[in-house]
């Protein structure tokens, strides 16, 4: 129980650290009687924050038993495979470009002038988080972690694959091989407080579909285009650089006849160009206007196929004929399937996630381990089998090729696999499509230090006001903007502000910018 205490407290100053950069460490409680002089703890070299979450985390590994043999009820705290990778992203954020060598902290320093993060950069940082990762991999795959992927109750190879994509993050009664980590919070199933994240990713079907409609549901927790565009084509490229694929043509409707996409996309009948031949991750994970999304099972058990009718009036479109500022509603056109249970229909979704029984949420599992681990070898060597090893693990349960084969045969650029910049652009767009909604794309662009660069786009979808395909498709000439009230300020968004108050009771240096 000590042990699982001091991994807890690791990742408290984890996410601190995330949040704030350098904090005050205590490594014991201050009494509450002490003079207010005492409490003013300082603030402490970043580096220092993270080595003392290293040995707190080597401290509890010495005790920490693998997940299968801890005692059911000791199931939603710690185990010996989260700690370590816990670990691994501790060490991965201290080798970031957020923390080092980063020129906007230059002149960060404490109230006496004592310098709180590196403004050298130093290589090494990247082989000693790349070691910690090797360890945890092999200490997880030792204890039987591994990618969730084997299912064959679907009718065809690319929908046992989205099953696949789909089960890899759930964690049922904390089953998951995959998961190293999961919490659970308290929920109650009922019209009145439910599950809040299904609540704002099911679509709030139209009513006259009375065996689909839920009134609870909102489907307003939306993909933007920046992330449907995200995935891949089936080559496992980006749209653009896909030779195979019209790029061209992402905008105007064509017909999908390969039998492969049976029960995906209807064969034979009009869709929009940028829904086809896409990735299974798109598939399993986007619910694209004209598509199938298969969710609950008849009376017979068989599953239920149904084409997403995204448009004003349609059965997923909205019921209003303006933007309506007060009332919840989908301003992008594209629904997730992402955390959401196909097996369970919409009209009683929330009676059978309760019936389900433990449904924790996942924060750490194996592929986002497997991706530090391609990441950090790059970052210290450069492309190598270390490099592509891990990340085609990821790409192989993906359903797409392998990612020298993928660049080198059907790309226009088949070099970009030989430099570590071009490696560093892949393994961080695999970041994100395979982590997409997860919220870890939120932490991951800021220690890239790109978030002044990805986080002030305009937000782009499809007019959800219109009634037909051509204006919901903007007469097929590109998406329209959404949102614009988006902004990302640099240096000072990097970090989070300290309050004021602390500010002035602990006599704290305030974060740069704010």
């Amino acid at each position: 129980w000590t042990a699982e205490i001091k991994a807890l407290k690791a990742f408290l100053y984890f996410d601190l650290v995330r949040h704030y950069g350098p904090i005050v460490l205590v490594d014991e409680n201050i009494p509450m009687n002490v003079p207010v002089t005492e409490m003013r703890q300082p603030r402490v070299h970043v580096d220092t924050c993270i080595q003392e979450i290293v040995r707190l985390l080597d401290e509890a590994l010495v005790d920490l038993l693998p997940a299968s043999e801890k005692d059911a009820s000791r199931q939603g705290y710690f185990c010996k495979e989260a700690a370590l990778m816990l670990k691994a992203q501790a060490l991965v954020l201290a080798a970031s470009p957020l923390f080092n060598g980063n020129e906007y902290y230059a002149s960060f320093v404490g109230k006496n002038g004592e310098p709180l993060c590196s403004a050298t950069y130093d290589p090494e940082k990247w082989r000693i988080a790349a070691e910690a990762i090797d360890e945890a991999v092999r200490e997880c795959e030792s204890c039987g972690r591994e990618l969730y992927r084997g299912s064959n109750d679907q009718p065809s190879l690319l929908l046992n694959t989205m099953k696949d994509i789909e089960e890899s993050v759930h964690n049922l009664a904390y089953n998951n091989k995959e998961c190293l980590f999961a919490v659970k919070t308290p929920q109650v199933y009922d019209d009145n407080n439910h599950n809040y994240l299904s609540k704002f990713i099911l679509p709030g079907f139209r009513a006259e579909y009375t065996d689909l409609a839920n009134s609870i549901s909102k489907g307003t927790l939306a993909p933007s285009m920046k992330m449907v565009e995200m995935y891949y084509t089936a080559n496992g490229l980006p749209i653009d650089q896909d030779r195979t694929w019209d790029n061209t043509g992402k905008y105007q409707m064509n017909r999908e006849t390969d039998s492969r996409y049976t029960d995906v996309i209807p064969l034979g009948e009009n869709v929009l160009g940028l829904h086809l031949r896409r990735e299974p991750r798109f598939y399993a994970n986007i619910a694209a206007d004209r598509c199938y999304w298969r969710i609950g099972t008849d009376a017979g058990m068989t599953k239920r196929n149904y084409i997403v009718e995204a448009r004003q009036g349609e059965r997923f479109g909205t019921n209003y004929t303006t933007i309506q500022s007060n009332n919840p509603q989908n301003i992008c056109g594209y629904y997730l399937k992402k955390f959401l249970y196909s097996d369970l229909p919409s009209k009683t979704y929330y009676t059978g996630l309760a019936a389900k029984g433990d449904d924790p949420v996942v924060i750490m599992r194996m592929a986002e381990l497997y991706l530090m681990q391609a990441e950090a070898w790059n970052e210290y060597e450069g492309p190598s089998e270390k490099v592509y090893g891990p990340l085609n693990k990821v790409r192989e349960r993906a359903g797409i090729p392998d990612v020298v084969t993928a660049w080198k045969q059907y790309s226009r650029t088949p070099n970009k696999v030989d430099t570590k910049e071009g490696m560093r652009e892949i393994i961080q767009r695999e970041y994100n499509i395979e982590l997409a909604f997860e919220g870890r794309r939120f932490w991951n662009l800021r220690r890239w230090k790109t978030a002044h660069l990805e986080l002030n786009d305009l937000q782009y979808g499809w007019n959800v006001l219109g009634a037909d395909a051509q204006s919901f498709y903007n007469n097929y000439n590109g998406p329209v903007v959404v949102w614009s009230k988006r902004k990302f300020t640099a240096p000072k968004d990097y970090l989070f502000p300290i309050r004021s108050q602390e500010v002035m009771v602990a006599s704290y240096v305030q974060n740069p910018g704010w």
